[in-house]
């Protein structure tokens, strides 16, 4: 495939921005444990993708979503996991993509699916790690440079894959829900831009193949989400849910995806 058709398809325009949100991530804190387990995790997602294609009979091919996915799982897994554990969460990402199926149609995010399995089966909590020290500050220019290379990837979402709709529903749940609960509880409202939310509902929330394919129900989609996070992010419920649960984010995001499978 010719280069320049190459970087005009929307999964190589989106794991070159990973890339450089991992090399970001990386130059703010350099710690050699960050290299090994990103490399790690995206070889070992890669590979899995392209032995699933063998045992299936697939000609091989270039594996863009398993490199997405490997990607997505560098900057999601905590870099001091035993080497295993990052193995597993992305075998078990390209497990679900190429055996979880029904009518050939996936059902949950890989990414998503394996960080929410090792950290079930493991007791841990899914790190953020990449994407969680990014700021708004206008004093700071690395958190800065850092949180608007967060944007990017919703170029990619929204005007090539067109999932505006399921990003904006998402927000707007999102920023009502935070005012409701802030102000409900006596405090002033605080706009909070959280960098991992951010991630999330730019690179995760929208993926094309386990989401909507019709506007309305991605709009439907990206409701259920938000107020599936925000519910389980209330004190009332996260108290009473196993440390991998408490990921509001990532168990919305699961839970959309079975409830709205009929769709896809």
């Amino acid at each position: 495939m010719q280069l320049k058709l190459l970087i005009k398809i929307p999964k190589i325009q989106m794991a070159a921005v990973l890339v450089l949100i991992f090399f970001s991530a990386f130059l703010y804190q350099p710690q050699f444990s960050k290299l090994t387990s990103f490399l790690l995790a995206v070889g070992s997602t890669v590979l899995a993708d392209l032995i699933f294609l063998k045992l299936r009979s697939i000609k091989p091919f270039f594996p863009k979503a398993g490199l997405v996915t490997g990607l997505i799982i560098g900057l999601l897994v905590a870099p001091n996991l035993p080497l295993y554990e990052i193995v597993a969460v992305g075998v078990i990402a390209m497990a679900a993509k190429h055996l979880l199926r029904i009518d050939k149609r996936h059902i949950f995010n890989p990414a998503g699916l394996g960080s929410f399995l090792v950290g079930t089966v493991f007791s841990h909590e899914i790190s953020w790690w990449g994407v969680s020290w990014q700021q708004l500050s206008l004093t700071n220019f690395k958190l800065l440079s850092g949180f608007l290379l967060l944007l990017v990837p919703g170029l990619i979402s929204v005007i090539r894959l067109r999932r505006w709709g399921t990003i904006g529903a998402f927000w707007s749940v999102y920023l009502l829900g935070t005012w409701v609960i802030q102000v409900g509880s006596g405090q002033n409202f605080h706009l909070n831009l959280d960098p991992t939310t951010l991630f999330f509902s730019l690179v995760m929330l929208p993926e094309p193949v386990t989401t909507p394919i019709h506007y309305s129900p991605q709009i439907w989609f990206g409701f259920f989400v938000g107020i599936i996070s925000l519910l389980v992010s209330l004190p009332q419920f996260s108290a009473f849910l196993p440390v991998i649960l408490a990921d509001s984010l990532v168990l919305a995001l699961l839970l959309g995806n079975l409830v709205f499978f009929k769709y896809k």
